[in-house]
């Protein structure tokens, strides 16, 4: 299956409260297919060897999320003779200082944690797209050149460029970067974008741009608030979760291997669909009514949806929702803020806001700083 963007907005789909969202972004110009891959299809086989970095004695070798290998050699040293099979784009010299990224908006927000978002010279995202204000305000100012999309990249402009590295999210784009000898790693697909995945990243970009202390810090800041939240719902009721996103009378409902159905997990929920790792996904509006009818959230993805401001707005658009729990008194329908997909280097500040929204006899957290409820 094709991998493809990461986490943004469709062009075009806008509600009040920003731009659609979510992990099938730009995809209606896409097959259903390739949508589905967006949401979080898993590849055992690559699972525990995506972002590893093994140390090779002054140098390492990393796994991207394509299963490639990467040597990470400082710059100024010698080729080591393990490295010398490897072709110019699967060699990137550290710490990077120019880097293109056309993986989306989720790279920079860890790349700014790290102290380096003067780095980014080039991305994919259109300025509309760019919600963190440091980052949106670099590539307002001019700082920041736009390349293409995520699946069509201008590789002249690239060129110009002269990037240590390119983050990618497309196969589709990465053959032509190796044919031209431009040094790439795949940073988001289709393929296993779990919590544990996505945390491994954090340190994979912490060892491109030699910064493994910072990022060693955010993996522990993360985990730290993880356990915490953890130890608090424990014994506690879960309540039933639901995601569910309308497509063409089809109903898609969010992967159980992605980070945010992880998350929900972690925050103190049961997520009704967690099963859901295939084409599964994929579900009729009734086997959708009939299983998630009775959660007691609703995590509404909206596409074309506008002025969506109270549970009655919404159910205009899809009555079928009016037989949900979670629409009726005292059930609890929520939209995302499109910056929890952009902000992973928060993703702690995101998990106490969902079990805020969960369990809010246990957090006094407010969860509409990340979530827009609809009364």
């Amino acid at each position: 299956m094709s991998p493809g963007p990461p986490e943004g907005a469709v062009p075009g789909a806008r509600h009040r409260h920003g731009k659609a969202w979510g992990p099938i972004a730009r995809l209606l110009p896409l097959s259903l297919a390739l949508a589905l891959a967006i949401l979080g299809c898993q590849e055992d086989n690559l699972s525990d060897k995506i972002f590893q970095l093994t140390d090779k004695g002054g140098w390492q070798v990393g796994v991207d999320q394509f299963g490639r290998e990467i040597a990470l050699i400082p710059k100024g040293a010698d080729i080591p003779e393990g490295a010398k099979g490897y072709p110019p784009s699967q060699i990137v010299r550290t710490p990077v200082q120019r880097v293109i990224v056309t993986s989306g908006t989720y790279d920079p927000s860890v790349i700014t944690y790290l102290g380096r978002l003067d780095s980014i010279l080039g991305t994919s995202d259109q300025l509309d797209d760019v919600l963190l204000p440091d980052f949106r305000k670099r590539y307002r100012d001019g700082f920041v050149t736009h390349v293409g999309n995520w699946d069509s990249l201008d590789f002249e402009t690239i060129l110009t460029l002269k990037p240590d590295i390119v983050l990618v999210s497309s196969q589709l784009t990465l053959g032509k970067l190796e044919e031209l000898g431009i040094p790439a790693a795949g940073t988001y697909s289709g393929l296993d974008n779990g919590m544990v995945t996505r945390l491994r990243l954090f340190k994979f970009l912490g060892a491109l741009y030699g910064e493994e202390g910072k990022s060693e810090e955010l993996v522990r800041k993360v985990e730290s608030a993880f356990s915490d939240i953890r130890r608090r719902v424990e014994g506690h009721p879960k309540p039933t979760i639901v995601w569910g996103l309308f497509f063409n009378n089809r109903v898609l409902a969010m992967s159980g291997g992605y980070w945010f159905s992880d998350l929900m997990d972690i925050a103190g929920g049961d997520y009704l669909f967690r099963e859901a790792s295939d084409n599964s996904r994929e579900l009729s509006l009734e086997e959708f009514i009939v299983r998630g009818g009775k959660a007691d959230i609703y995590f509404a993805q909206t596409l074309y949806e506008t002025g969506v401001e109270n549970k009655g707005d919404l159910i205009r658009y899809h009555p079928d929702l009016a037989r949900f729990k979670s629409f009726g008194e005292g059930g609890t329908v929520a939209i995302p803020n499109k910056v929890i997909f952009q902000d992973p280097a928060n993703v702690d500040k995101i998990a106490y806001a969902m079990a805020a929204l969960f369990h809010p006899d246990l957090f006094d957290q407010n969860p509409e700083g990340y979530f827009h409820i609809l009364r």
